[in-house]
């Protein structure tokens, strides 16, 4: 995995919800690259910026009312498409996206996660798991800690939640495409 594997693009007014992303994936084993903090004092920041969407294997766009107005996010997106990056959104708020947004987000499935939800670290854990185990290649046990399904033996790629069901059902065989789709469904679910 690279050292910096998910790159989280942000508008700067939304640095500190940015921050908590990174903090969670951080703190469970994927690596972030995040501005400000990853740029050197002195440094170009465009420079330093595609050089890191170009070291990351992920960009995650978070959408809210600061970034669909923010031309850096919209950069930061093209490289990342014209470097084979994979691009993930989230979106924190109902601001619709701009048409610069649109064209590269519309095909794809979005994430919708509340904040200000009380299951916001929970479902970040469940995200960083399900990116470690379909997006980056790593064995289930490396992303779960270890926790098994119930009475097969097989491990989840996702922990439980606090009411004992899993976002994530453990379903050998399905495409990882198929997998993601039903995990974002699962997600709006929970955080409607």
């Amino acid at each position: 995995m690279p050292e910096k594997a998910i790159f989280i693009s942000h508008s700067s007014k939304d640095y500190e919800i940015a921050k908590r992303f990174c903090d969670v994936f951080e703190e469970n084993g994927l690596g972030c690259w995040i501005a400000p903090r990853d740029i050197p004092y002195g440094a170009e920041w465009a420079e330093t910026i595609v050089r890191g969407i170009r070291a990351s294997s992920i960009m995650l766009v978070l959408i809210t009312e600061h970034s669909v107005a923010s031309k850096h996010v919209i950069r930061e997106i093209h490289s990342a498409v014209r470097n084979d990056i994979r691009v993930l959104y989230v979106r924190l708020d109902s601001a619709p996206l701009s048409d610069g947004l649109a064209y590269y987000l519309d095909v794809l499935q979005e994430i919708d996660i509340d904040p200000s939800s009380g299951l916001c670290d929970e479902t970040l854990l469940e995200l960083a798991a399900y990116i470690k185990t379909h997006f980056l290649g790593l064995p289930k046990c490396e992303a779960d800690g270890g926790q098994k399904s119930s009475s097969h033996g097989r491990k989840k790629a996702v922990s439980e939640t606090s009411a004992g069901s899993s976002i994530l059902q453990d379903r050998p065989g399905v495409a990882n495409e198929d997998a993601f789709s039903d995990m974002m469904r699962g997600l709006l679910k929970k955080m409607r």
